[in-house]
């Protein structure tokens, strides 16, 4: 969404069935730095006779004023060269005159003022701001460079990033990069560059946004005590700066509001994740009223995760119609937009087929998984990095969907791809996609259980699932559900359920000793 003052404020998208939180990265309006010209030749050291004041809203005759500075130069007399010096003169205090920089118009004064000394000393400071000035509206160049970048050619964008950073690491420039990596899925570089903004923000809503967004980071590291407390941290912030400024600040109070509601439906926490959704809503459509174009995406985004808890809670009416809502929405933005709003048209099909499946509606299902699929695979050929993960998901889903109308040898092929990316993401980041392992696991079991009966291959990926999330239930509530329906397949197999959870639980123990 955009922000006042072009504050990067992250949205979250909330997806299921497998549990983990997607964050597309949002294009926001890009800041301008102001025009700071270097001012070229110039460099003579002059003094003034007094009484030449300059008053900067009066227009200066720059040929006047260069032969009253000659005439006190000392040697001016004897100075062979005398029209090419006031000519020289002329042109200095004429660049002094058209430049912005604010350290020159003072040494125009000063040098109008016969003030030598000053006139040098404020010479040396121009040259520092112009040499900063650069440096930042270079930097954001880059940032400007990287955020188109990202969508077409991630390895160009990430080296924009990097430049930018090594140019200019204000606040804005951080919290550009941190945002980047995040939706790279690059989480530790990420993590360090919010750590940095938060270090150097100057102002409550800068220190608002980066809590917000670092908030989703720790979301979908799966350290949820720590992204509640940025996100009501960021919260509180944005309802007491909204009370006197609704107009800039109301718009990232339903932000927050939607952000925490999917960290709140994750630890199970039903009732207050409506209330979130419900009042992130009721903001965002009355700002949509006023201002579709910019609202409208937002409107989409809360509906989404809205179904999404009314799924979970067996409320499959409105969870059809806040999906159909938002797809509808979506589907429109993408027309003229479809590098944004594509990712968004492929979740809510991801989430629709999920609920469609639930109701057994299985030709409509399938239809919604694999539009999804062939986005979430298009997307991930120019960007795997931010993308694998989704085509992942719904490959899962497509598996479980594929079992339940018997097409075994297509249910076990999206299982056996969906695992394969999910290890090969958990290698550089378990903490967030251990959790996805163990699912696919468990459908797998399920699988072996239901569908092609065999056992021993049952039982050796409910195995491996219980190890994988028994360490996590305390930390992820929703694992537990996971451990839950493994024991139900082990049980299945007329087997102690106390026995196998016990084997898993020394063998866990084992392995960390």
């Amino acid at each position: 969404m955009k922000n006042s003052n072009f504050r990067w404020l992250k949205d979250k998208t909330w997806q299921w069935i497998i549990g983990t939180i997607a964050m597309p990265f949002i294009l926001f309006g890009l800041s301008k730095c102001g025009d700071n010209k270097p001012t070229g030749n110039g460099n003579l050291l002059i003094s003034c006779s007094p009484g030449a004041t300059i008053n900067s809203n009066q227009p200066i005759n720059p040929d006047s004023l260069a032969a009253k500075i000659a005439k006190q130069l000392p040697g001016y007399q004897n100075d062979k060269n005398k029209e090419e010096l006031i000519k020289t003169l002329s042109k200095q205090v004429a660049q002094l005159q058209k430049d912005k920089n604010p350290f020159r118009e003072k040494a125009l004064n000063a040098l109008s003022n016969n003030r030598l000394d000053e006139y040098m000393e404020l010479l040396e400071k121009a040259a520092e701001y112009e040499k900063n000035a650069y440096r930042k509206k270079a930097a954001q160049d880059q940032i400007n460079i990287g955020t188109v970048a990202q969508f077409i050619n991630p390895q160009k964008a990430q080296i924009a990033f990097t430049k930018a950073i090594e140019l200019w690491p204000d606040w804005n420039t951080c919290l550009s990069g941190a945002d980047f990596y995040q939706f790279l899925n690059e989480f530790q570089k990420s993590e360090q560059l919010y750590l940095r903004a938060l270090a150097i923000v100057s102002t409550k809503d800068e220190r608002a946004t980066t809590l917000n967004n670092l908030g989703n980071l720790q979301a979908a590291k799966n350290n949820y005590p720590e992204a509640e407390k940025s996100y009501q941290e960021a919260l509180k912030t944005y309802r007491e700066l909204a009370r006197t400024n609704p107009q800039t600040y109301l718009p990232n109070v339903a932000t927050t509001l939607n952000n925490l509601g999917a960290l709140q439906a994750d630890k199970n926490n039903y009732p207050e994740a409506e209330k979130s959704y419900q009042e992130a809503l009721k903001i965002r459509r009355e700002l949509a009223r006023a201002n579709p174009q910019t609202y409208l995406p937002d409107v989409a985004t809360t509906l989404n995760n809205l179904g999404n808890l009314q799924a979970h809670k067996n409320n499959y009416p409105e969870a059809k119609k806040s999906y159909q809502e938002a797809l509808k929405t979506y589907r429109e933005l993408a027309r003229t937009n479809p590098q944004t709003y594509l990712p968004n048209v492929a979740t809510t099909l991801n989430n629709l087929g999920v609920l469609q499946a639930d109701k057994n509606n299985y030709p409509e299902a399938e239809k919604s998984y694999q539009e999804a699929l062939k986005i979430r695979r298009e997307l991930a050929r120019t960007n795997p990095q931010t993308y694998l993960p989704n085509v992942a998901m719904t490959l899962n889903n497509l598996g479980v969907l594929q079992a339940h109308k018997n097409n075994y040898p297509e249910a076990e092929k999206s299982y056996q791809e969906a695992l394969k990316t999910y290890r090969e993401l958990a290698r550089t980041n378990p903490q967030t996609y251990l959790p996805n392992v163990a699912t696919t696991l468990i459908n797998q079991g399920i699988f072996f259980l239901q569908s092609v009966p065999d056992q021993k291959k049952s039982l050796v990926c409910i195995e491996e699932a219980l190890r994988i999330v028994i360490p996590l239930t305390e930390k992820l509530p929703y694992t537990k559900k996971y451990v839950a329906t493994a024991l139900g397949v082990v049980k299945a197999w007329n087997i102690d359920e106390k026995e196998f959870l016990k084997k898993c639980t020394q063998q866990q123990k084992r392995k960390i000793d």
